[in-house]
């Protein structure tokens, strides 16, 4: 019979949940080690996986305007504050990467296409910036090209009022975009602490170490009549 779990007349399972938090507390260290151990791993896989990306980047300005030859007043800027967002939307769309798929004759699925493009804006700001990533540089700065002259025509054939002006064309990368480290840690910490709990829980069901006199009191369910302290020398 297991002595972590003390069958009951009703015929569930009564676990001591105390003693078991005892243990996972006991063995901080073995889930500290294994999941710092897990996370490093889990950089070091990323690195050696991960393909060689390039990133090529863009930005353009967005402008609410009527009447492009006459100064741009106020309401005009207040109204450009909110195109960001859906220039943003256009440039991520699918239709965008059909679009551009279709004009660069490329053999690739839009939803891979869109999974490397993001649009980025800050908030009440008027320019968006455009990041297209591939594992060929010239081929990024092409992609990029291209979306940002699909999403512009696309812009105006659903705004006659909205003027995108681009501040920086495309840029061919020079050197391999690194990956990011915070999401393969956080994983690899979290695989190898849930993994190490797993198994010091497994083991505790399959047999519980006695290490003081309570512990001797839970194990054969009786009272202590004594104690004999070890002589350290």
């Amino acid at each position: 019979m297991n002595e972590n779990a003390v069958p009951v007349e009703s015929g569930e399972i009564e676990i001591n949940v105390l003693s078991l938090l005892k243990e996972l507390v006991r063995k901080w260290y073995i889930i500290a080690g294994v999941a710092v151990c897990c996370a490093i791993l889990m950089i070091l896989y990323t690195f050696v996986r991960a393909d060689r990306r390039y990133t090529s980047t863009a930005s353009a300005y967005l402008l609410s305007k009527t009447d492009r030859s006459t100064a741009v007043t106020t309401a005009e800027l207040t109204a450009s504050a909110t195109l960001a967002a859906d220039f943003a939307q256009i440039v991520e769309s699918t239709d965008a990467a059909k679009e551009t798929i279709s004009r660069l004759n490329l053999n690739i699925p839009a939803s891979t296409l869109k999974s490397a493009v993001t649009a980025s804006y800050a908030s009440g700001n008027r320019v968006v910036t455009i990041k297209v990533k591939d594992t060929d540089a010239a081929q990024a700065q092409k992609i990029a090209e291209t979306l940002l002259t699909v999403a512009e025509e696309k812009a105006a054939s659903i705004s006659k009022t909205l003027y995108v002006e681009v501040i920086d064309k495309p840029s061919l990368p020079a050197s391999v975009s690194k990956p990011s480290l915070k999401s393969p840690f956080v994983k690899g910490f979290l695989l190898g602490f849930i993994a190490a709990c797993a198994y010091i829980v497994i083991r505790w069901f399959i047999r519980k170490p006695i290490w003081d006199e309570a512990d001797t009191v839970d194990y054969f369910k009786a009272p202590s009549l004594g104690s004999i302290t070890a002589d350290k020398q």
